[in-house]
């Protein structure tokens, strides 16, 4: 498995290389936070915008203190056109985009 700084890189460059591999990666170490947000990132970067949820949504289960998590999943359902909550969890742990995109959508 690539470290973290290269898994990131493959993410965004080649999602549908990365994604195995970090689906893989979920499976052996599932607290890890920046591993859900990378199969998340992948998995949006190569279309699949529900199973980017699941991943986001399924990391803020094994991880639910991780502010940036929580910001992906909201943004990727902001984008979908769901609802905030996640949003609004991102911004009660100090996630400070989290912050500024629901206050730019209360204007």
């Amino acid at each position: 498995m690539p470290d973290q700084d290269h898994a990131g890189f493959i993410a965004r460059e080649r999602p549908g290389d990365a994604i195995p591999w970090l689906e893989k990666a979920c499976e052996w170490d599932p607290s890890a936070g920046r591993t859900w947000r990378l199969l998340g990132l992948a998995r949006g970067l190569a279309g699949d915008q529900e199973g980017a949820i699941a991943a986001f949504a399924e990391g803020t289960r094994q991880a639910p203190d991780d502010a940036a998590l929580w910001f992906a999943l909201g943004a990727m359902q902001q984008q979908a056109g769901y609802g905030r909550p996640a949003l609004q969890r991102a911004a009660e742990l100090g996630h400070a985009k989290a912050r500024q995109r629901l206050d730019a959508t209360r204007r």
